[in-house]
Parts: C-alpha cells; structure tokens; sequence
C-alpha cells in the first residue's frame, strides 16, 4: 500500500480494488481466528461477521440484552433487536412540562403537550 494512504475507497482510491484483491486473496487462505490474531499485532480493529444464532448467546448481547422477544397478536412468539442504546439510570428524563410551561402554556394546558 502506498505510504501515506489512510483510508481504502473503492471510487475515490486508484489502489483500493488492488488492496480489496490482494486482501480478499490472503483472506481465503485464513481462519478467523488467525485473521484476528494477526490484526491485532498490527492494532488493526476487526470482527467477526456473528451469525443470528450467535448473536443470541454472544455474553456482550446477551448482558446487554440486544436481543427481546414478545408475543404476537396470534400468540407466537417472536425474537428481535432491543431497543438501543440502554441506560442504567434513564438519564433521559421528561423535560416537556418545564418547556411548555417556560413558553407560556398555563397549567391546566400540559395536559394537552404530555
């Protein structure tokens, strides 16, 4: 790669398409495991791609709880993405009531704006 090239562009990168065929070539001939031990003694950030069964029971999604489930309205039940982010404290509290009342909503008029 040529020195000074920071990032790989497929349209903006004359060398990007040689880099990706290079790349992709010395891909094939790895495992996973070896791909990520080399890119880490070159602080290279990467990851695996997870599969959804994966994904499941990785312990990071699991303690985060990434993955929810709920029922259908035919009583099935059905698994997908949580909502993100989560935080511990909620520290998104409701503010709306000191805005409308800041704007010269009375009182009784909140009710209205909640």
């Amino acid at each position: 790669m040529p020195e000074g090239t920071q990032l790989i562009h497929r349209i903006e990168c004359p060398y990007g398409p040689l880099v990706e065929e290079k790349l992709d070539a010395w891909l094939a001939t790895r495992s996973i495991a070896d791909v990520q031990a080399r890119f880490a003694e070159l602080n290279i950030a990467c990851a695996k791609v997870l599969t959804i069964p994966e994904l499941e029971h990785h312990p990071q999604y699991v303690a985060r709880e990434s993955i929810t489930q709920w029922q259908t309205m035919d009583g099935r039940t059905c698994k997908g993405p949580n909502v993100m982010p989560k935080f511990k404290k909620q520290p998104g509290e409701n503010l709306a009531r000191h805005a409308v009342t800041r704007h010269g909503y009375r009182r009784h008029s909140e009710k209205y704006w909640l």
